[in-house]
Parts: C-alpha cells; sequence; structure tokens
C-alpha cells in the first residue's frame, strides 16, 4: 500500500518488474495476445503459437535463411533464444486465415544492423509464405534504421520515428490501430509517433509474417523487404494495447 496515488507509469513499472517472462507477458495472465511465438525452438518448420488461438495459429518456418538458437533479449526463465533471418530467404508467417483485422497490435523484439532495412511484422494475402498482393499493417525499417508503421486505406498512411535502430542491440517495436485511436509506432516501450489520418485498414483476409513481405509503392520503401538480423516473441492481438501494457511489455524483456 502506497501513501500517495501511483502515477500510470508507476504503476507500468511496478508490472514489468514483476515475474514477468515475455511469454508470460504476452499470455492469457498477461496482455493476452492471439497470436504470440516465443520462436524458442531448435528446429523448424513449425512456430508454436502460445497465443489463445492455440495450435491452429501455428506459425511456419521458411526452409532455408533461418538460423536458430541465436542469442536473444532478455525475456528469463531461460527463454533468452532468439531466430537469425539471413536477409535473403529466412521468414515466418501463420497459416490461420485472418479476418480483416481493424483493431489490432502488432509487436516485436528484433536486433539487427543491416542497412538494407526490411519488414519485421505485417498482415498479408499471401498463404504459405508467398508475396503479397495486399499487404499493410505492417512495421518496417528503413535503409537508415529508422521504424515505419503503415497502414494503406486507398493511399499509403505512415507513422515514423526519426531515431535508428539498427545499432546490432535488442529493441521491441509496437504498432497499434483501431478506428477510435488511429495509428500509434511505440520503441522500446514508448511513444514515438502517432497519426489519426486514417480510421480503417485495407478490407481483406490474409496472414500474419514476420521477417519478409512485399513492401512495394510504401514510403522509404528499403532496399530489401527481407529482415537480415535476429528476431524473437513476436505476438499480435485483437485489440489497441495501453501505453502502460507497451511499457511494461518492453520491461519484461530487458
Amino acid at each position: 500500500m502506497y501513501g500517495s496515488v501511483l502515477s500510470a507509469a508507476a504503476v507500468a513499472e511496478q508490472y514489468g518488474a514483476g515475474p514477468w517472462t515475455c511469454a508470460a507477458a504476452a499470455g492469457q495472465n498477461g496482455a493476452a495476445a492471439v497470436t504470440a511465438f516465443a520462436l524458442q525452438e531448435s528446429v523448424g518448420p513449425t512456430a508454436v503459437n502460445g497465443g489463445s488461438t492455440g495450435a491452429a495459429g501455428n506459425g511456419t518456418y521458411s526452409g532455408s535463411g533461418v538460423t536458430y538458437g541465436v542469442a536473444g533479449p532478455a525475456c528469463g526463465n531461460g527463454a533468452n533464444r532468439a531466430i537469425g533471418l539471413d536477409g535473403a530467404a529466412g521468414k515466418i508467417w501463420t497459416t490461420q486465415l485472418v479476418t480483416n483485422p481493424q483493431s489490432f497490435t502488432v509487436q516485436i523484439w528484433f536486433a539487427t544492423t543491416t542497412a538494407g532495412g526490411g519488414k519485421l511484422i505485417g498482415f498479408g494475402s499471401g498463404a504459405a509464405g508467398a508475396a503479397s498482393t495486399n499487404y499493410d499493417r505492417h512495421v518496417y525499417l528503413t535503409n537508415g534504421g529508422q521504424l515505419v508503421f503503415g497502414v494503406y486505406n486507398n493511399g499509403y498512411y505512415t507513422a515514423g520515428g526519426t531515431s535508428a535502430y539498427n545499432d546490432g542491440r535488442w529493441h521491441l517495436a509496437t504498432a497499434t490501430f483501431s478506428p477510435g485511436t488511429g495509428m500509434k509506432l511505440y520503441a522500446d516501450g514508448a511513444l514515438v509517433a502517432q497519426s489519426s489520418a486514417t480510421r480503417s485498414a485495407e478490407v481483406y483476409n490474409g496472414y500474419w509474417r514476420i521477417g519478409q513481405d512485399s513492401l512495394a509503392g510504401w514510403p522509404s520503401t528499403p532496399t530489401s523487404s527481407f529482415l537480415a538480423g535476429s528476431v524473437a516473441y513476436p505476438s499480435v492481438y485483437n485489440r489497441v494495447l495501453s501505453a502502460a501494457e507497451v511499457s511494461a511489455q518492453y520491461s519484461a524483456g530487458r
């Protein structure tokens, strides 16, 4: 008990200081992700889903370009591994068709030194890892290492920061969207960009993609749509996480 009212930031710090791992923070006793890949496998092709959709939401690793068991963020309880992606073939995709998400949060830990950019996480129409003809709701890196969150609605809408994150350190990218809140982009638990220019995302059904999908036409299009780097604990939520929740997710992995 405290003799004063704690601020929202102080409450988030209390939450982050608790016995949370990255998996627990995303799980049903945490923020309740529908899709959550710990990426702790030592072999493919299945990325086990720890989210509420269960095995139906499992992911698939590409047959090449993936290195298992590389060093990851400090996610606790012996679950500190990650997946290395080669920037040419490595990627992960889901096989469960998702119907037109309009309120969502996407989140992923990443570490890279690439100067070629690449997609971190996003939504696309391509099945079984094929290139998508519809693609948005994504977070990607520019060649300069800046983060961009993009939503398509008869045009390209983005929210992006100015800082570079291709410094080889582990970072957490989080993007939220809903008709009521618009677009928000967080880096390492802090809000870095937002936009209310669109209140709807393109209407189509698709799959969640990690590490690669088309980026043609998007502002500051990177040289490569494939990410060369390491990724860990990507997750998807069917609601907008609050700023306090995003801060707590970051605290769970550092």
